[in-house]
């Protein structure tokens, strides 16, 4: 029961950082390329520790020019 609600938080997650993403792309703030950037490492996240997802999403956000999220 544990694995199963961790497996559904963890999707909640990876849809929550994908939804903050396309709106920025949305508001014309980052580009499709660097929301497919973002769907990738999302992707990846299963296979990831909590610190190199923590540190490739803040890579990116600095990319970006994002503070937010």
């Amino acid at each position: 029961m544990i694995f199963v609600d961790l497996s559904l938080e963890l999707e909640r997650v990876k849809l929550q950082i994908q939804a903050s993403f396309e709106r920025l792309a949305k508001e014309g703030r980052i580009t499709e390329a660097d929301l497919d950037l973002v769907y990738e490492l999302v992707g990846e996240m299963d296979n990831l520790s909590k610190e190199e997802f923590m540190s490739r999403l803040a890579s990116l956000k600095k990319s970006f020019g994002v503070t937010e999220y």
